[in-house]
């Protein structure tokens, strides 16, 4: 405990004595609890459920990406484009007057204004259709994916079987372990009467020093065995606590409040 508390080495923590508070916890609320109720509470509050319910989610978006890429793909695109042409004319031109002569700008602005009045367009339309044939890697790919797809499906399944198996055998420890309690209380109760009965006829000389000794020496085993009975009832009550998922919310523990650094609640 005091390794839990603390991981300096002091010699002042190491002669401190520790004193529990709690010999005797109240009985455990699950124990009241359905099986069907404690397995739902269990498949919602433990961890590795969410954990199997993603990893499924993955593996299922990865395998519908790559049955995408087996589907034909058909692509279609549009061009428009304005163009604006200006210069001066070609003095060195010995065609003709009707050759060498032109309208076209000579400068910057004109050109600027003939590029979007659609006086010189150029117009593309066309598509592209790609077809997989064969394609082997991608098939390779299919083929890993739905393995793996189905291996995550096998795992949750598997896992809420282990869930049920875990929930259903920490309810039977819990009943277990109160049972040896209650048997325990009641063999200790008989031996404590016992004992003073036997003292009391020590008393009145029916009764030998020797018979005292036997009958205390019963008792304090049977409060022995009783002591070891309500820890090993204490131990199935943080079990299916375990089990269930609600070690933390018995506790008092916050995931918000750790993430945060300040603590909200006390446990």
């Amino acid at each position: 405990m005091k390794n839990a508390l603390t991981k300096v080495d002091d010699p002042t923590i190491d002669e401190m004595p520790v004193v529990p508070l709690d010999l005797k916890a109240d009985p455990d609320p699950n124990a009241d609890k359905a099986m069907d109720d404690l397995i739902a509470e269990a498949e919602k509050k433990r961890p590795e459920v969410a954990i199997y319910q993603m990893q499924a989610e993955v593996q299922k978006q990865s395998l519908k990406d790559i049955n995408s890429e087996l589907l034909p793909t058909l692509n279609l695109y549009g061009l428009y484009v304005g163009a604006g042409t200006a210069g001066p004319k070609n003095l060195l031109c010995d065609l003709g007057p009707q050759e060498c002569s032109t309208d076209l700008p000579t400068g910057f602005p004109s050109m600027f204004e003939n590029t979007f009045n659609y006086s010189s367009p150029e117009y593309q339309v066309g598509m592209t259709l790609s077809i997989n044939l064969r394609n082997r890697q991608a098939k390779a790919d299919q083929f890993r994916a739905v393995l793996q797809y189905r291996q995550s499906q096998i795992a949750s399944e598997q896992q809420q079987k282990g869930i049920r198996f875990d929930v259903r055998n920490s309810k039977f420890a819990l009943e277990q372990a109160q049972a040896h309690v209650d048997a325990a209380q009641k063999a200790r109760d008989l031996a404590q009467r016992t004992f003073d009965i036997t003292k009391q006829e020590q008393l009145l000389g029916a009764k030998s020093g020797l018979d005292t000794l036997n009958a205390e020496s019963a008792l304090a085993l049977l409060e022995s065995a009783l002591d070891a009975a309500q820890t090993a009832y204490e131990k199935a009550k943080v079990d299916i606590d375990r089990a269930i998922g609600e070690t933390l919310e018995r506790t008092g523990v916050s995931i918000d409040d750790a993430k945060l650094g300040v603590v909200t609640q006390s446990p």
